[in-house]
């Protein structure tokens, strides 16, 4: 069977500031920086990903927490 996707396009993550959230996906992931507002910061993954993270602030936020299941 051939697979019905071709990429990600976008991927949208919650954040409490898109600011603070911006430079640490600068430093931890490598991640560039294509613009902030005072909403949301799109980055690129990668120069050559079509692949966009939006980080979109938002109201109540509520952190993840993921059990250790060693993957990785």
């Amino acid at each position: 069977m051939q697979s019905l996707l071709h990429g990600v396009e976008a991927i949208f993550i919650p954040i409490k500031d898109p600011q603070l959230s911006a430079k640490w996906y600068e430093e931890k992931l490598g991640f560039k920086l294509l613009y902030i507002e005072e909403d949301a910061a799109v980055m690129k993954i990668a120069e050559r990903s079509a692949t966009v993270v939006c980080l979109v602030k938002t109201e109540n936020h509520q952190p993840l927490y993921f059990p250790d299941n060693h993957f990785g």
